[in-house]
């Protein structure tokens, strides 16, 4: 019974939207939220089949337009390429002679337009909850995803510590002992961690 509410849920109209519908068209927080919890059921319930097009979703959303493609984008002023937009920027991306490798377009775009230096815009690390969690979670499910896309994720949380200066804070510090734990990284890390909206307790677990 529980099993067949987790599946319902996927498809439950919320507010004209549905947890598999903003996963595949929403490429900022909203849309990595919803992946983390359809992964989340699909593993709980089994269900390899929607596992594999959750995946094939998150692929795109790392930069593999080849995958997947179908985001809905806000204002294109961090995409490196315009005409082909990914959420989060791709290996050696540039503009006006600027970093951008690693930007998250969509969610940087609710801080300011293109400038530089660049806004911290808290939203970026809210996405990167979502995804890490995904990640995890495909990771788990033996996906290959901390390589996708030239190692989208740990390139993201590279930007935002050493280029933009922004470590996360609050519910956000769960995030860097994933990223650690996955890429033998040192990112700080802070102990206790914050309780996350879908994650904690990572000072503990990816030690």
């Amino acid at each position: 019974q529980f099993e067949s509410f987790l599946t319902t849920l996927l498809n439950k109209n919320l507010d004209g939207r549905s947890i598999k519908s903003t996963h595949n068209d929403r490429p900022n927080n909203w849309g990595t939220h919803a992946g983390a919890a359809r992964v989340a059921i699909d593993r709980y319930t089994g269900d390899t089949v929607d596992l594999a097009a959750a995946a094939n979703v998150f692929k795109g959303w790392l930069g593999d337009r080849n995958a997947y493609h179908g985001f809905e984008f806000g204002d294109l002023a961090w995409q490196y390429n315009a005409s082909h937009p990914v959420a989060i920027n791709p290996k050696g991306a540039t503009k006006n002679g600027q970093n951008i490798d690693g930007v998250l377009p969509d969610d940087q775009r609710r801080g300011c337009g293109f400038q530089w230096p660049a806004c911290k815009e808290g939203y970026t690390w809210e996405a990167l909850q979502g995804a890490t969690v995904q990640a995890q979670l495909l990771s788990n499910a033996g996906y290959d995803v901390w390589n996708w896309s030239d190692k989208a994720l740990l390139r993201a949380v590279t930007w935002l510590y050493n280029v933009n200066s922004f470590p996360p804070e609050g519910d956000d510090t769960f995030i860097p002992w994933i990223i650690n734990k996955a890429y033998n990284t040192s990112f700080r890390t802070v102990s206790p961690v914050a309780i996350g909206k879908n994650m904690s307790y990572t000072d503990l677990t990816h030690r």
